[in-house]
């Protein structure tokens, strides 16, 4: 075995720098080529199913219905396409390096390309199934680690419980699969190196592997045991940075919830780093084995860098600017679609989807209700929106208070109503010192001064309460003065306030208060003047079925207001698309471990905790 170790990284070291940089090249050519394919098959597969959002309830129907896995068949043919390519490219890259011969990138993608014409041109359809197999077997072990930290919908293992065979056939196709992979794993060597027959190719594998089965997969097994173990380490490597770095920017409070906010997006970046080693270093231990008895060399196409062959001036300038068309064309196509998911309010998968955290009237546990110190400290504590509370003064001045009376959250002598005081008499009340002595000397703060003081740093959900007749005209004023269209909603118990915002503003987004609905929840939610619903907890609890049908209508969800760790996982689990919530911290949290596995949760609390 260390031999045989030894002469692998010998293939993958020789032409190295051509190595790493074709990798590069042929996984940005992946990236541009198949994420908007990907996309766009996804959401074909979800418009076919008659739903513009998948839910966990609805997940299992949804992979197992005929038209899901037809267009995930389509993606596996082209996947098997481009991994056949990649393939060809590394038989010859390493028969280069088994000649001692040097070859650089300019030379390796002509001479790659004429040998993936003629091969395909030779063996069709024959070069799928052993580089579908390679890829399958060896991105299911790194998947088989992955798998060990996620866990899935309890919907789905729900319905996985009910049919319990199905587990056996599946790991009986992964055996299976295996099997095959072991059947053809020098065929491809055979048909590009050689231009073997079939018949012949199997003949050769089978002496290659004569009393050597179990070598070969011992072998194999061991590699992929030391790269995921080295690939695992890297990524809690890559975790304890980052929580170093949060931990000396932020402080130990926010250390948990930022890490599980972007654990999956650190996974991603170690899922490119494995790409660009697992498949090369695997296809060098199966080229190895190959050479042991097949040591001879073989003929290699003659190297020739692009754009060197003999031909007219002008058609190589205009093959180039061919070439650099559809470059800037994939690429272009590419970046809206990245754009597109990433803009979205939400994925159309509710398993990617994590619920906003909505800081209710601010971080209002930590700081004064409605206060600039309490929007502060919910910014600080990465809240995605800040929810506030919107009453008129008495000269027409949108102020931040939640009751209609200032008593509570102020050192008023008296219990005024807000509308009854000035902006410049409610600026002259301490609304701080009732909470704590640090806080002493906060003032009643304008929706004009939260706004700036928020400036984009968060979304903002406005609560316009019953106050005034021109509670709206004011407020969509300072909508429009601070371009708040795309970083802010209005919520209103008031039906009117929020017809009056549509009459006055299509564009601004509404959301209704929901306490409990009386008479036709139909038309609740059909109402136009309704963009999105706030609903509070409870009754969203007893009523679930709710969500659903609010979510097909394309509308948002937020509930309110939850603190207690065993319901933000309820509400998390069940699909809202936000969280109003006093204590954001807890709940983010609780919000981004929702597909993290029991083991992974324990070592990341351990490590982590406030």
């Amino acid at each position: 075995m260390k031999l045989r170790f030894s002469n692998m990284l010998k293939h993958v070291t020789f032409n190295f720098k051509t190595l790493l940089l074709f990798e590069v090249f042929y996984r940005i050519l992946g990236v541009v080529v198949f994420f908007p394919l990907s996309r766009f098959l996804f959401s074909l597969s979800v418009r076919v199913m008659g739903e513009s959002y998948i839910t966990n309830r609805m997940l299992f129907d949804y992979i197992t219905r005929p038209s899901t896995i037809g267009f995930l068949f389509v993606l596996l043919v082209v996947l098997s396409v481009y991994l056949v390519i990649e393939m060809i490219y590394l038989s010859l890259l390493f028969e280069y390096g088994y000649q001692k011969e040097k070859i650089t990138l300019r030379e390796l993608l002509p001479a790659g390309l004429s040998k993936v014409r003629g091969v395909l041109k030779r063996y069709h359809a024959l070069m799928v199934l052993p580089a579908f197999l390679f890829f399958i077997v060896v991105e299911l072990l790194q998947f088989a680690g992955v798998a060990a930290t996620v866990a899935l919908p309890q919907y789905f293992l729900d319905n996985l419980d009910a049919l319990p065979y199905l587990r056996y056939v599946f790991y009986g196709f992964l055996v299976l699969l295996f099997v095959l992979f072991v059947e053809t794993a020098f065929i491809l060597h055979q048909f590009v190196l050689e231009k073997n027959p079939l018949k012949t190719a199997i003949r050769k594998h089978r002496n290659i592997l004569k009393r050597n089965r179990l070598r070969f997969v011992l072998d194999f097994g061991v590699l992929n045991v030391l790269l995921n173990l080295a690939l695992y380490g890297f990524y809690m490597l890559l975790v304890l940075l980052l929580a170093a770095i949060v931990f000396l920017t932020f402080g130990q409070q926010l250390v948990l919830g930022i890490v599980l906010t972007v654990l999956y997006a650190v996974y991603v970046v170690v899922g490119i780093v494995a790409t660009f080693v697992l498949i090369p270093i695997n296809y060098a231990l199966i080229y190895t084995w190959y050479k042991r008895s097949h040591p001879e060399k073989q003929t290699l196409p003659e190297k020739k860098q692009w754009f060197s062959y003999q031909m007219s001036p002008l058609k190589k300038l205009w093959l180039k600017r061919a070439f650099a068309l559809f470059a800037f064309v994939a690429l272009i196509v590419n970046f809206f679609s990245v754009y597109s998911v990433v803009a979205a309010d939400r994925s159309s998968l509710e398993y990617w989807h994590h619920p906003d955290i909505i800081a209710h009237r601010g971080a209002s546990m930590d700081a004064p209700e409605n206060t600039l110190a309490a929007l502060e400290k919910a910014i600080e504590q990465r809240s995605d929106y800040v929810e506030i509370d919107v009453h008129l003064s008495a000269d027409d001045v949108p102020v931040l208070m939640h009751d209609f009376t200032v008593g509570r959250t102020t050192n008023a002598v008296r219990n005024f109503r807000v509308d009854e005081l000035t902006f410049e008499q409610l600026r002259g009340l301490d609304a701080g010192s009732w909470f704590s002595e640090e806080f002493e000397g906060e003032r009643v703060p304008s929706l004009r001064e939260a706004i700036e003081l928020v400036d984009g740093r968060a979304k903002m959900l406005i609560e316009l309460k019953p106050s005034g007749d021109k509670i709206v005209e004011e407020t969509l004023e300072l909508m429009e003065a601070y371009d708040l269209y795309d970083d802010a909603k209005i919520m209103s118990f008031d039906p009117d306030h929020l017809r009056r915002v549509k009459e006055e503003n299509p564009d601004v987004e509404t959301v209704m208060l929901v306490t409990r609905v009386f008479g036709s929840t139909t038309a609740l939610i059909g109402n136009d003047n309704y963009d999105h619903f706030a609903i509070e907890a409870t009754y969203l609890m007893e009523n679930q079925n709710l969500l659903d049908r609010i979510h097909r209508r394309d509308k948002l969800v937020y509930v309110w207001t939850v603190n207690s760790e065993s319901r933000l996982e309820t509400l998390t689990e069940l699909g809202v698309d936000g969280i109003i919530t006093d204590v954001p911290v807890l709940a983010r949290e609780v919000a981004y471990r929702k597909n993290t596995s029991t083991m992974m949760d324990e070592i990341l609390r351990y490590l982590f905790a406030r």
